[in-house]
């Protein structure tokens, strides 16, 4: 998924943007044409965010030219990338294709609290590797 520069520009602006709004401390951990890897300490921020983002981003296209991936559990953010927390993070995004939104069993049970707002969709299991536990993956779909 390749973001132009006026849509990378825009949602890094609604991220500041919405952050200082609510005061919460995040990190940008990383944000390249490809992928925007977000930590914030708060999951409502983070799923008003995500809704932020998903309506305002290109709104009059069928399909979004990006994917979300959600995930909740602890990062260590003076840690590389490599935390388990955010190498899960990376397997859904594999699995999440563009123009959708997925969430591991763990951020859809936050989800799962606020019906009104949000459906979620069983897609399946994915596992890190054949020793891994295997994981619960759920498509999003915001209700508007």
């Amino acid at each position: 998924v390749n973001l132009n520069p006026v849509e990378k520009e825009k949602i890094e602006k609604i991220v500041n943007t919405s952050a200082a709004e609510q005061q919460q401390p995040f990190n940008l951990v990383r944000f390249t044409d490809e992928s925007l890897i977000l930590a914030i300490d708060s999951d409502v921020t983070l799923i008003d965010l995500a809704r932020v983002i998903w309506n305002t981003t290109t709104p009059f296209k069928a399909e979004r030219p990006f994917k979300i991936a959600l995930h909740a559990g602890p990062v260590y953010l003076d840690h590389n990338i490599a935390d388990t927390s955010l190498a899960f993070l990376k397997l859904i995004n594999q699995y999440t294709p563009k123009g959708t939104i997925c969430s591991s069993l763990s951020f859809a049970s936050v989800l799962s609290l606020h019906p009104k707002k949000f459906q979620l969709n069983y897609v399946g299991v994915i596992k890190q590797s054949e020793e891994a536990e295997s994981h619960g993956l759920y498509q999003v779909h915001i209700k508007v």
